[in-house]
């Protein structure tokens, strides 16, 4: 989260489900919030979105992340017109920690660059089992 003349709310939930020891696959919900109080009148804009992702632990501290994702909004600002984007990422990451809790920070990128979002995209989060 980032508040001030520019502010970016990122709210981003993974609930996913441990198929077997190394191999899990789960569903995540996306809201972005981006506001920038230097125009006038201030740019603001909300994005909504859902993912379905896979995850394979190679070793104690290394996996392989694949997602796909939807997201929608208002990406051309010069129609405000609202659209769906179609994102692929795949990548890796590092996670630290036992199998019920870890510390993960993984590195994506989306096969489907259309230059709206950045690439690679850095993702840092906890992985609580219950």
């Amino acid at each position: 989260m980032q508040f001030g003349t520019i502010t970016l709310i990122n709210i981003a939930p993974d609930f996913g489900y441990k198929i077997t020891k190394r191999y899990s696959a789960g569903i995540g919900l996306r809201y972005m919030y981006f506001a920038d109080k230097r125009y006038t009148p201030p740019f603001e804009i909300n994005i909504y979105g859902a993912s379905v992702f896979n995850r394979f632990i190679v070793t104690d501290f290394l996996f392989l992340h694949g997602e796909y994702e939807v997201l929608n909004g208002p990406w051309d600002y010069r129609f405000a017109r609202r659209f769906n984007l179609n994102n692929v990422w795949v990548g890796g990451g590092l996670r630290q920690g036992s199998d019920n809790v870890s510390f993960n920070i993984m590195a994506l990128w989306n096969l489907n660059d259309e230059g709206y979002l950045p690439n690679p995209q850095i993702r840092m989060g906890i992985s609580i089992g219950l």
